[in-house]
């Protein structure tokens, strides 16, 4: 087969092709449900990514100033006895 181009959509199946033909045909000819309009629906990921970017623009705090300091200081307290040994190794032995 010839190399495909990229960015080509892939062609599909023939079976899968006339199924998709006679779905469509099919929503078209069935009476809509009561003249309902469905409500509009981003697709999965637009309004997370526009969130992201507003939350990346903005300078506000999400945490709380004295919540956020007691959650540092408590695993910089973890991370001080944890490492102490290791940290007294390498101060008095030089680094060697």
């Amino acid at each position: 087969p010839p190399p495909r181009r990229r960015g080509s959509p892939t062609p599909a199946p023939p079976l899968a092709r006339s199924n998709s033909l006679a779905t469509k045909a099919a929503r078209r000819s069935a009476p809509s449900t009561g003249g309902m309009k469905k409500p509009h629906r981003y697709r999965p990921g637009t309004v997370t990514l526009r969130e992201i970017r507003s939350y990346q623009k903005s300078t506000e705090l999400l945490i709380r100033k004295l919540p956020f300091q007691r959650l540092v200081r408590d695993i910089a307290q973890d991370l001080k006895t944890s490492a102490l040994p290791e940290c007294s190794y390498w101060c008095f032995a030089g680094g060697k």
